[in-house]
């Protein structure tokens, strides 16, 4: 699922999943360079573990914010806050 709203100088976008979502533990390293969570994932050729990482920092640049958290039904939940443009 994938939703968006305005909140009155912020837009709020979630992204939702109904897989397994990840150890609790991992939910605050998700954001780190080079982090993953799955060790069946710690071959090279099947990514580099930059995505979130740059998404990351692409957020704070925008002046906004982002966090995952396990979804109570199952899945992971990304939600960014953004700051809206001026002028809108």
């Amino acid at each position: 699922m994938i939703a968006a709203e305005a909140v009155g100088q912020q837009i709020v976008l979630t992204v939702e999943d109904d897989g397994p979502g990840v150890p609790e533990e991992a939910l605050p390293k998700l954001f780190d360079v080079f982090y993953r969570s799955d060790p069946a994932r710690k071959h090279p050729n099947q990514g580099s573990g930059l995505g979130l990482a740059i998404v990351s920092k692409s957020v704070e640049r925008m002046g906004g914010r982002i966090r995952a958290e396990n979804r109570p039904e199952g899945g992971l939940r990304m939600t960014l806050v953004l700051p809206r443009a001026q002028g809108e």
